[in-house]
């Protein structure tokens, strides 16, 4: 059926609840709990369906779903999202008036500023688990420096804000609390995933060719090589997984579908030395390759495939050297897919055993 929403009467008839086709529309709706009441139930439940669609799951250190009853700390920038947050938390948890008392700490935020950089001093004072809500966008993902310090990351791109016209009213323009509340205590699911790949750090954005996509933080020649297939066939089906980014494209953690990332081919730098034998008299030469020697003081790179046999997750990799963590690194995987993984080592002069995992490999220093 086509609908002229242009006609009030057609527009009425399709999204109108038979309490405001009664009252022929004349009730004006100021906030969400009266505009609901004035539609189609099913309108409000597809808005509700497409609020969990597009909240991302980025990160999750079993933290979430939280327990009912938890005692929760919570906070915002924004005084609006700060008491509809705490109202719907009430519903399945505590909500507490200091950190001391909480199990867990909750930030909501529209942007990265002061307030965050607060947030995220005193949980760590206070040795609390802090999640993360995060109004986002394409243009103002979080990056490693706002992921790192979060237990959980929920990033919410549902906005309902009008892009023209009147704003008039109290109406809630993101994804409404109750959903929110739902979703952190397990149960609706978030089912959002990136549409773009999310870099560690903001300017890695910048080095990337705006008009090629998936090259952020590949190297030069992957670069180049991404650009010529590009160039010979534009409708390419182009590899998601080739950049050393935080987040690939469709990346969008599940609690019914956790992940299993497993390692694999761990390699150092190698370098071919040519080596001369004597046999009954006979000279022959071979090339025999190894760790190359490295030099003291100096970073150098190993290399490992991460592959993703479950869900969208991450793990955090660690290189170690018999106690001793070497390196560490986030590393989120889309589930089906692998990444190749850089780490950055440095060593003092010796001969050293490195291990990822049940892998392990030798590295001379000089």
């Amino acid at each position: 059926m086509m609908v002229d929403f242009t006609i009030w009467e057609e527009a009425l008839e399709l999204i109108g609840s038979d309490e405001y086709k009664a009252a022929n529309g004349d009730i004006i709706p100021l906030d969400n709990e009266t505009i609901n009441s004035l539609r189609r139930s099913e309108i409000t439940e597809m808005e509700e369906e497409l609020m969990v669609k597009s909240t991302i799951m980025l990160r999750n250190e079993g933290i979430l779903p939280l327990a009912e009853g938890t005692k929760i700390y919570s906070d915002s920038n924004n005084t609006t999202i700060k008491e509809a947050d705490a109202a719907a938390l009430a519903a399945y948890g505590t909500v507490v008036e200091t950190m001391d008392e909480a199990d867990v700490i909750l930030y909501h935020c529209t942007s990265f500023d002061e307030s965050f950089d607060y947030i995220v001093e005193d949980s760590q004072a206070a040795g609390k688990p802090l999640v993360l809500i995060f109004e986002g966008s394409v243009k103002t993902d979080p990056y490693w420096a706002q992921v790192e310090p979060c237990g959980a990351v929920l990033m919410q791109t549902y906005n309902n804000t009008p892009d023209h016209g009147s704003s008039i009213g109290s109406f809630y323009r993101y994804v409404t609390p109750d959903i929110t509340a739902q979703m952190l205590f397990g149960q609706k699911d978030p089912a959002g995933s990136t549409v773009f790949e999310v870099p560690y750090a903001a300017e890695d954005a910048y080095t990337s060719w705006g008009e090629l996509q998936m090259d952020i933080a590949v190297d030069e020649p992957t670069r180049l090589y991404i650009a010529m297939l590009a160039k010979e066939n534009p409708s390419i089906d182009m590899p998601s997984n080739l950049g050393d980014v935080l987040y690939a494209t469709e990346f969008g953690m599940s609690y019914a579908n956790p992940a299993d990332i497993e390692l694999s081919l761990f390699t150092a730098p190698e370098a071919g030395e040519s080596v001369t034998t004597e046999s009954n008299g006979w000279t022959s030469t071979s090339i025999v390759v190894s760790n190359a020697v490295q030099t003291a003081g100096e970073p150098f790179e190993v290399y490992f495939v991460a592959k993703n046999n479950g869900g969208d997750g991450h793990t955090t990799v660690q290189i170690m050297e018999g106690d001793t963590v070497l390196a560490e690194k986030f590393v989120a995987v889309d589930g089906g897919q692998f990444r190749v993984i850089t780490m950055e080592i440095t060593l003092d002069a010796g001969e050293h055993t490195i291990s990822l995992g049940d892998m392990s490999t030798i590295i001379v220093v000089e």
